[in-house]
Order: structure tokens, then sequence, then C-alpha cells
């Protein structure tokens, strides 16, 4: 998980450098998590939670190189990107291609079983 710390209140100017977390004690209204390449949301804000005076999201700009933004307003909404699995494809022919084999199976049993009159 990619996080940029940022604390207003404490005298950030500028948010941190983007960094992976790798566990321990975080403040939820101080950490931004990564949840699309140009965008970083509020922890506390996930969770339901106010974010203390805090920017509501970063944004992250590309005119200059890669310039991380904080925005206060609410405007846009949450939208999560994640890699979905195409599961029920799959599953879906997962079952074709075990009744076309069970089909298969029982012409060549019948054909086996088969012995031709005089």
């Amino acid at each position: 998980m990619i996080v940029v710390t940022f604390c207003p209140p404490c005298g950030d100017r500028v948010p941190g450098l983007p960094h992976e977390y790798t566990g321990g004690v975080i403040d939820a209204t101080q950490t931004y998590v990564q949840i699309s390449p140009d965008r970083y949301e509020n922890m506390a804000r996930l969770a339901g939670h106010s974010t203390n005076g805090g920017p509501a999201y970063l944004r992250v700009e590309h005119d200059h190189g890669e310039v991380i933004v904080p925005v206060k307003d609410d405007a846009a909404p949450i939208v999560i990107e994640a890699a979905v699995p195409h599961y029920d494809l799959a599953v879906g022919l997962g079952i074709v291609g075990t009744l076309l084999l069970g089909l298969a199976a029982r012409a060549l049993r019948r054909r086996r079983r088969h012995v031709p009159r005089l």
C-alpha cells in the first residue's frame, strides 16, 4: 500500500513523499492512501470519519513532473480502482467444459456398447 503523510495543523506546507507502508501505528487523519495513479484519499475519510481540518484528498498533477496537491473540497467522489479478476467467466467456462466432457464421454460409452445386429 502506497501512502503519503500530510498534516497542515502540524505545520506541514507540502505533502511528504509517497512510500510503501510497512506496518506500525499511523494517524488516519494525516495519512493518505493511493487509490489511483492520480489520487491519494484520506484514511479517516475512507473509514467514514472527519479529516480534522485536513484536505479531503491529495491530487497528483503531471504538468511539471509529479506534484502532489492537497484538495479541500469534496467535489470529486471516492473512486477506488482495482483490478477485478473475472471469476464469473472462469466458473462459467469450467461448467461448460465439464458438461461438454460429460456429453463426449456418454457418446463414447454408447458407441462402445453398440453391437450391430445381423
